[in-house]
């Protein structure tokens, strides 16, 4: 039987630290990677900085990119990227993640994945923090001008 701790599905933000995008979708990122910490033992986060690493094969035309890295399989076709369909906020993210692992989160892991949001949403406003705000639009890779989702 296989382990899915041992076998993670890795989730990477590609940003580039010049994309203004990129810094006001970093606060949301925030959220999700420490809900996914506290919560889901199948998925690891990670980001990446776009303008220093190129992966063969990947379309990273604009920052930010999300992709999913799913377990088990190590092909190309394997990798999934979010669209952006239903919004660049933390929830939508979530859900995203959660039909594009290998390994789908369970019930008890969605229940501790939307608890962790909303312990995360009420210290961010104990401390005067904000919530979701990322913008819908992204920064050219190779220019730097503004692309509508």
């Amino acid at each position: 039987m296989i382990e899915c701790a041992e076998y993670p599905c890795v989730l990477v933000l590609v940003h580039a630290p010049w994309c203004v995008h990129c810094k006001s979708f970093n606060p949301v990122f925030e959220r999700v990677a420490r809900a996914i910490a506290t919560s889901v033992s199948t998925l690891k986060v990670c980001r990446m900085d776009g303008d220093k690493n190129d992966v063969h094969g990947l379309d990273i035309a604009s920052f930010p990119t999300l992709f999913v890295f799913p377990a088990l399989d190590k092909s190309e076709r394997g990798v999934v990227k979010f669209g952006g369909e239903s919004g660049w906020t933390a929830a939508a993210v979530l859900e995203w993640a959660a039909k594009a692992t290998t390994f789908a989160f369970d019930a008890k892991a969605r229940t501790r994945v939307a608890e962790g949001l909303t312990d995360i949403d009420k210290k961010e406003e104990e401390e005067g923090g904000g919530r979701d705000g990322a913008s819908t639009s992204h920064s050219s890779r190779r220019s730097g001008s503004k692309e509508e989702l």
